[in-house]
């Protein structure tokens, strides 16, 4: 037997198509027609305008910006795409430029980021030199080369703030003449709150607060991540408009991405080639493992209980994403035979429903009936709980309590 049936890495299929296209790292190569950066276009363009003077006076000017809001908004993939344009546009300009993106969680000083400057320069910085030796090395080099430096720091509220302050000032430390260097900061938007001073927001020309993506901008960007990362079929709209659910309500797309690389793993696993709203389910949430001492606990009666083990079981029965008003009443019904309780009014049933939402249970969303041009509907979905283990949870506590 050869080594290659042995091995289990050789072994069946999988539903990666370019994996990669999934990391945090990954940022999209413009200059391909199918990899466009999705739904940051107005950031894109006012980054371009605030920049186009370095590329119109050939490199003689040095800006800087700020880019700050919550994790998992687009900030540095977007500083990484925009910084390759860039790139790309000085490089026609015939200047010898270097885009270094830096991350200050493993970058924290002065002294690391330009020896990892130098180094992208080819210029070597040996042992004994001092920040301000190193700093007056790199902008000598760049005025005598025509070179120009595009720096990207990330997380930058990590570096010391007289650190951060020689970059954005550096033109004014070393004299007037030109530095050739721009840079973008990256900061959460609290982190930038606690650690900006009047001294280094003076030196920022602009500033550019990101919102979180909305369901359909999580949506578009998460079917755009889902083409290029499985192959076809892999996730269905449906599924993908339900991850983009778990995703907006977490004001996060790193969410998003994070459940479809589980759920894909998933499928690897168990040689299985199509998502399904339960897997998504379970892999959005934290396991719930302990519902009766946590969560449950706010429900204060029976029927509430019922109408949640109502839309448990419709979702653990069938491969669905979403369950409208009607479908949890008629569940509700049926299990109410079976409890042999008296259901509640469909009124009643509604508000039921609403308390479960208040309680992050359920999301809601709007959508055209099935079968209708005209007229919307409430749909809800189960977020972050798997159906299954909710189902029998619930289940088991209803059978102890009343039958």
């Amino acid at each position: 037997m050869s080594s290659h049936k042995k091995n289990p890495f050789y072994a069946g299929t999988t539903v990666f198509k370019d994996a990669k296209s999934l990391d945090q790292g990954w940022t999209p190569d413009y200059s391909k027609e199918n990899e466009t950066l999705p739904c940051r276009d107005e950031e894109i363009q006012s980054l371009t305008a605030l920049y186009k003077p370095v590329i119109i006076e050939g490199g003689s000017v040095g800006l800087n910006s700020m880019i700050i809001g919550r994790g998992g908004v687009g900030k540095t993939v977007t500083a990484k795409y925009f910084g390759r344009m860039f790139r790309d546009a000085l490089y026609g300009k015939d200047i010898d430029i270097v885009a270094e993106y830096i991350d200050c969680n493993e970058h924290s000083t002065r002294n690391s980021i330009l020896r990892e400057v130098l180094k992208k320069f080819k210029i070597s910085t040996g042992r004994g030199y001092s920040d301000p030796e190193l700093m007056k090395q790199l902008i000598g080099y760049m005025r005598m080369n025509n070179a120009y430096l595009f720096l990207i720091l990330d997380e930058v509220h990590k570096l010391p703030h007289d650190d951060l302050l020689s970059f954005l000032n550096a033109s004014i430390t070393f004299g007037s003449g030109n530095v050739n260097m721009s840079i973008i900061c990256i900061s959460r938007s609290q982190d930038w709150l606690r650690y900006s001073t009047e001294r280094l927001t003076s030196r920022i020309q602009k500033t550019y607060n990101f919102r979180p993506y909305s369901q359909p901008e999580c949506f578009e960007i998460l079917k755009f991540r889902s083409r290029l990362a499985f192959h076809p079929e892999t996730f269905s709209e449906d599924v993908i408009d339900l991850i983009s659910d778990f995703a907006a309500k977490n004001k996060n797309i790193r969410n998003g991405i994070e459940i479809m690389r589980q759920v894909a793993i998933h499928l690897d696993e168990k040689g299985l080639t199509e998502a399904t709203p339960e897997m998504v389910r379970r892999a959005g949430g934290n396991a719930i493992s302990n519902y009766d001492t946590d969560l449950l606990n706010f429900l204060k009666s029976e029927h509430e209980f019922l109408v949640l083990l109502s839309i448990a079981r419709y979702f653990r029965t069938r491969p669905k994403s979403y369950i409208t008003t009607t479908e949890i009443n008629d569940e509700y019904l049926v299990l109410c035979e079976e409890y042999k309780m008296e259901p509640l009014k469909f009124a009643t049933l509604k508000r039921y429903i609403v308390g479960l939402e208040k309680l992050d249970l359920l999301t809601k969303k709007f959508a055209l009936p099935e079968g209708k041009e005209r007229g919307r509907e409430s749909r809800y979905a189960l977020m972050g709980f798997s159906a299954e283990v909710l189902e029998d949870q619930l289940t088991k506590m209803m059978d102890n309590v009343f039958k």
